[in-house]
């Protein structure tokens, strides 16, 4: 279970740290003045499809992990019962 817990946290602190990436990301392209306006603005629709790709990614993840705790935890008692 620990092992389990420890590459949870892992996984999500790769999530957070690409969202940090992400917001800088939009920072630069808004601060750039080498960018026309055209450009910039795919580059920040690109970026929040980034986002929303990650969000539905940590919903499944967190529905992942959920059910696989609750497998791990509750499994054993669920096999007795039977």
């Amino acid at each position: 279970m620990q092992k389990l817990l420890e590459n949870e946290a892992t996984f999500l602190k790769s999530l957070e740290d690409s969202i940090d990436s992400l917001k800088e990301g939009m920072k630069s392209i808004d601060d750039s003045k080498d960018l026309d306006d055209n450009t910039k603005a795919y580059l920040k629709d690109e970026t929040l499809e980034l986002v929303s790709s990650i969000e539905q990614l940590f919903k499944d993840h967190r529905r992942f992990y959920t059910n696989l705790r609750k497998s791990v935890m509750f499994d054993s008692f669920e096999k007795k019962e039977k």
